[in-house]
């Protein structure tokens, strides 16, 4: 069983994910090998389209 934590690294505006630059643990685990990958992909593509979402609002 793994745990899962998703950490996004240099950007010009990663505040608007909250604490820049560290791990975030996600939550409702643990998770079997195949459901952490798949979780942890999907919370770094949010955390990623969040990023750019807000960098076209400005």
């Amino acid at each position: 069983m793994y745990d899962v934590t998703s950490q996004i690294k240099r950007g010009s505006n990663l505040g608007v994910l909250g604490r820049a630059g560290h791990s975030i643990q996600i939550h409702n685990g643990p998770f079997t090998c195949r459901w952490a990958y798949l979780i942890a992909a999907s919370a770094g593509q949010a955390g990623v389209d969040a990023l750019l979402d807000a960098q076209h609002k400005d």
